[in-house]
């Protein structure tokens, strides 16, 4: 554990703050316990990560200690400049201290200091924690959403957008904060995920997190497409349950800016022996590229959402 010092607390006690990056043994079983009541798939990634199974990508633990007790979390994980960040948790006979406030405070200092530059997170809009959030830098992605981000500078979109050398490959456990990113560009498409019924920015975490375990799954396959600044298209072929895998849904989140390199994310796809849909926007320039590659508009549904004022259809191109 790397220490971060300590935090006098609104009743007088001293909060002791230190960040623990798995795989770490003398505080495996310290982070599991704090974090036993998060739900199977969660425990399922924290483990991962404290088995030394998740590549590059670091799992870092923010920990609050009182008199030696693990009192409070925040997790990050963090590749690069790129962050997602959740699990923040105070045991409960210890709320209402000023804990929370005081650990973000180091959290946000050492995510800065370790390069970071844009992180998101997933909580309720106008809730307490929405806003220690927005004390601490980060706005809604949308108006009105629990879906938040911190951004350190300006410049950061211009560098993770960059444009150069993209290549295809299968997704890694060190994309995770990339695909978050991507997931809350607000220059993406608007339509952005058919299973996870995407529209503009988001917390993408907990789909993430789904599509990880997913790989599993023998008929799974997850690819992204990398430019020079990060991970700027994303794609998912898996059998569509809402035709009991009869058939096989092909989502892809491609920026716009990289349309022309969507062949590259999708020549690693096996195809499988049945027929393949991706619902698109119909005003995005990846329809055009995904024709290119073999793909063919079957159909086209007028109107359906809107992205602010403008009305935007749906197409439905199949293979």
């Amino acid at each position: 554990m790397r220490n971060l010092g300590e935090a006098k607390l609104k009743n007088g006690e001293t909060l002791g703050i230190g960040v623990v990056e798995a795989p770490d043994d003398e505080y495996r079983e310290v982070v599991l316990d704090l974090l036993s009541h998060k739900r199977d798939a969660w425990q399922w990634h924290i483990g991962h990560g404290f088995d030394g199974k998740t590549g590059d990508l670091r799992n870092l633990f923010y920990i609050g200690f009182i008199k030696g007790e693990a009192v409070s979390n925040i997790t990050v994980w963090q590749y690069g400049s790129t962050g997602d960040l959740g699990h923040v948790y105070t045991k409960e006979e210890h709320r209402r201290k000023g804990i929370c406030n005081a650990t973000m405070r180091a959290q946000m200092d050492d995510f800065r200091e370790q390069g970071g530059r844009f992180c998101v997170l997933g909580t309720g809009f106008d809730s307490h924690p929405y806003h220690i959030y927005r004390s601490f830098g980060f706005e809604s992605l949308q108006p009105e959403s629990g879906a938040m981000f911190y951004q350190r500078d300006e410049e950061f979109w211009n560098d993770f957008l960059k444009v150069g050398d993209t290549i295809g490959r299968p997704i890694k456990w060190e994309d995770w904060s990339d695909v978050c990113a991507l997931m809350a560009c607000p220059t993406a498409d608007w339509y952005r995920c058919r299973r996870a019924r995407v529209f503009g920015p988001t917390c993408f975490e907990f789909s993430l997190l789904n599509d990880f375990e997913s790989l599993h799954h023998e008929k799974t396959q997850v690819r992204v497409l990398e430019g020079p600044g990060g991970i700027v298209g994303y794609a998912t072929l898996a059998p569509d349950p809402e035709w009991k895998g009869n058939t096989f849904l092909l989502d892809l989140t491609v920026h716009p800016q990289f349309a022309e390199f969507t062949p590259r994310v999708l020549d690693g796809f096996e195809w499988p022996n049945a027929k393949v849909t991706a619902w698109l926007q119909g005003s995005s320039p990846t329809v055009d590229a995904m024709k290119q590659a073999g793909f063919n508009e079957e159909g086209r549904l007028t109107n359906m959402f809107a992205q602010g004022s403008a009305p935007q259809d749906i197409v439905i191109l199949t293979r």
